[in-house]
């Protein structure tokens, strides 16, 4: 979906029916920085390329590299378990339900 929590564009451009997920890998930025990212997307700035790694995929696997903190996920914003986590597109298995 193009836009998440609070109508905010985090994936523009992405469609729920391309069979692809849009994956945004954020760098470093911290909470503050997160912050600074967030007021971007609402005022319609661009995000720094820097800091923001974007791409479509199928799938994607996510796991911690160094091991030094264990680390979970979250879906929608609930607690989803442990790192590591694979997601991929089964397509035609999800039913949305939209405004038009």
């Amino acid at each position: 979906m193009p836009r998440y929590g609070f109508d905010l564009p985090f994936c523009p451009g992405a469609e729920p029916d391309d069979g692809l997920l849009d994956v945004r890998i954020y760098h470093g930025i911290g909470r503050l920085g997160m912050l600074w990212h967030v007021l971007r997307l609402k005022l319609g700035l661009p995000i720094g390329v820097a800091e923001v790694t974007v791409f479509r995929t199928s799938a994607v696997s996510v796991r911690v590299v160094d091991g030094g903190f264990p680390a979970e996920f979250q879906y929608d914003g609930d607690p989803g378990g442990p790192l590591p986590l694979r997601v991929q597109v089964e397509p035609g298995s999800l039913c949305l339900l939209t405004r038009a």
